[in-house]
Formats: C-alpha cells, sequence, structure tokens
C-alpha cells in the first residue's frame, strides 16, 4: 500500500482502510453492510396499492418503496435518521463554502 493509500476499486476514493485484507474505503464499507441487511430484510406489501415493495438503500438505510406507487415506507426512527443526514450534508457543504439551494 502507498504512503496515500489505494484506491476504492467500488467508488475510487483513496483510502487506508481494509476489509477482510481487501481495500475497501468506509463508505463502501458502510454501504455494502446496509445492502446486506436489505437483502435479509422481509418483503411488505405496499400500504398504498397493496402490492409487494422492494428494499432500497437510500442515506444508508433500508427503505421499502412500492414499485407501481412508487411511495416509501419508513420503519421506526428512519424518518429522524434521514432528516439528521439531509442536516448534517447542508451544514457540511456550508462549512466548506459552498451554496445550498433554499428551494
Amino acid at each position: 500500500m502507498s504512503l496515500l493509500g489505494e484506491k476504492c476499486p467500488r467508488c475510487g476514493t483513496t483510502t487506508r482502510h481494509e476489509v477482510d485484507g481487501s481495500v475497501t474505503c468506509e463508505g463502501c464499507e458502510k454501504e455494502t453492510a446496509v445492502l446486506v441487511e436489505a437483502s435479509k430484510e422481509a418483503l411488505r406489501s405496499c400500504r398504498t396499492d397493496g402490492t409487494g415493495t422492494s428494499n432500497e438503500n437510500a442515506h444508508m438505510m433500508v427503505i421499502d418503496r412500492g414499485p407501481e406507487c412508487h411511495g416509501i415506507c419508513l420503519d421506526g426512527g428512519k424518518l429522524e435518521r434521514l432528516k439528521g443526514g439531509v442536516e448534517a450534508g447542508v451544514l457540511l457543504r456550508m462549512a466548506n463554502g459552498s451554496r445550498v439551494p433554499l428551494a
């Protein structure tokens, strides 16, 4: 491994982080864990139209999405986590000097 690290083969981020002997950035490691969690969750029926939902990864969380109506169902605590993630992203952009659209 070089002094600055190697590139994550999934996203190209330079990192010194390894998982099971393979170079993987921490973000990709977390996203992979969420995808594994999603594959283990039972599929539910959509509350709007009754079709089977699909598990999707959004903001490092597993959400249930209706394939026909495109509605989402958030399990307990996920809305708060989603709001916190959005707020953290806005604060990070503001700290870095990026402009954030208000609309």
